[in-house]
This record gives structure tokens, sequence and C-alpha cells, in this order.
């Protein structure tokens, strides 16, 4: 069809990025230096702040050898167009005509494209379920990082939605184990997954409940390892996978004979 415009069709999993392209705007050229100079200090803390807040993943300026260029800018985020382009336009520098800008979709192979802060970012956030949740005993913290549909799958059980199942599995834990300690051992970060292996420990000397009825307070010194893998959209948890070593902590309650016995 004439006209018709032909793009790719991947038939592999992609990963799919807005790109802001920042121009210089029409109001430029008839402001002061000095306003252009504060305006450009108000645009670089607001974009500064965009990346903070996890809106924008990267953003740099573009210094063009080109006199006559006027690309001023880049950033990265997985907003969509439209909400990228809402904060875009409260740019200090968008308001006053400094800075102009449009938006525009890149997809990418699946894995081929990573950003070390973000990374780092949902790195932190599963650590906090860990450090936090189980840790202190601080069960909001869960809402925070956790969507509120988060599909939960354990082993031997079927999956969980919300944020209540991990959290009755730290009431219980904590009930249990009051001086329960969390220790991050290891995290792997790959495009939107977080892996982690962590450890509990601490002393037995709460009851605990478990579906084959409650076990009473041994004073047993305990430990007990958890490998879980965290799926993140827009900032939060949407799925995890987990599989608790409940066989070493039931051992060590007494509930099973230890190996060799």
């Amino acid at each position: 069809m004439a006209g018709e415009v032909l793009v790719p069709q991947a038939d592999f999993p992609v990963d799919e990025l807005t790109v802001v392209i920042l121009n210089e705007g029409p109001a430029r050229s008839t402001m002061a230096r000095d306003e252009v100079q504060r305006l450009l200090n108000e645009h670089l803390a607001y974009t500064l702040g965009l990346v903070q807040s996890g809106q924008l993943l990267a953003a740099g300026a573009l210094i063009d050898p080109d006199p006559a260029g006027r690309v001023t800018g880049l950033g990265f985020s997985r907003l969509s167009p439209q909400e990228l382009a809402a904060v875009q336009a409260e740019d200090p520098g968008m308001k006053a005509g400094l800075e102009c800008f449009r938006v525009v979709r890149y997809l990418f192979p699946k894995g081929a494209l990573a950003f070390p802060v973000e990374h780092a970012k949902i790195k932190q956030l599963s650590q906090r379920l860990y450090l936090e949740v189980f840790g202190r005993g601080r069960l909001e913290v869960a809402d925070e990082i956790m969507a509120a549909e988060c599909v939960s799958h354990g082993p031997g059980s079927p999956p969980a939605i919300g944020t209540d199942a991990i959290k009755r599995q730290a009431t219980l834990l904590r009930g249990a184990i009051p001086d329960l300690q969390a220790t991050l051992n290891f995290q792997l970060a790959d495009s939107d997954r977080v892996a982690s292996h962590w450890t509990g420990s601490g002393t037995h000397t709460g009851r605990m409940l478990l579906p084959g009825g409650p076990v009473e307070p041994t004073g047993n010194p305990v430990a007990f390892d958890e490998l879980r893998v965290d799926r993140y959209a827009e900032g939060r948890i949407v799925e995890s996978w987990f599989i608790p070593d409940r066989m070493t902590l039931w051992t060590q309650l007494g509930l099973v004979p230890a190996a060799g016995r």
C-alpha cells in the first residue's frame, strides 16, 4: 500500500524503551545569558531527580561540535511515551521554552541492554524484603516493594496473589525465632529479574505453627537458606519464585532425623 511504513517484526523477546530527545527551545536565543544558565541548572536538577526516582534510567547532555547542532540531550526510560512526555512537560526548562523535546520508542533484543543503575535499584529492593520484612519485622515494606497483584510461586503450593503470604511467613518465623537475622549471601540481576540467596538464623524460643501442628520451643540455634527470583515491572515486584530450605530447618527443630542417624 502506497505510503505504508513497514517496520521489522521481531520473532524474539524484546525490551522496550522510551527515548527522550532534547533540542534547543525557541526562547533560548532571546534570553539573557544569566537566565539561560539559571534555567539550565534547574533543568539539570529536575533531570537528576527523575534518574534518582527511577523514571529515567540514564540521561546526559550532548556536546555537538557542529555549531548548527541543536540536539542538547538524551534520556532513556521504561515509562510509556505518554507518561514520559507528561513528565518532561513539567521540566522548568521546557516550561520556559529553553528546551523542547520529542519521545520515540526503541525495541532491543531482550537481555541485550542493561542499565547498571537500574539493576542496582532492583537488587536493593529485593534485599529489603529479607533484611527488613524478615530481619526486622517491618511488614509494611512488602507493600512498598511488591505490586498489589504480585504472584508468588513456592514449591508444593498454588501461586499466592498479593503480599499477605510473605507477611504471614515473616510473622510465623519471627514468632518462633524472635532474634531472627537475615543475611544476604549474593545477588545476580539480569534484564527485569533479580536472583538472591539469603540465610535466616536465630534461636527457636517461640511456638511455631506448621501445617502438621504446633512445634514448641526447642531453644535450638537454627539457620536456613532460601533461593528467590523476583521479576520487576515499573519499579515493583510483579512475580516471584522461591525455594526455601525447609528440610534443614525441620531437622534443626527435631522434626526430621539428621542424616546418618
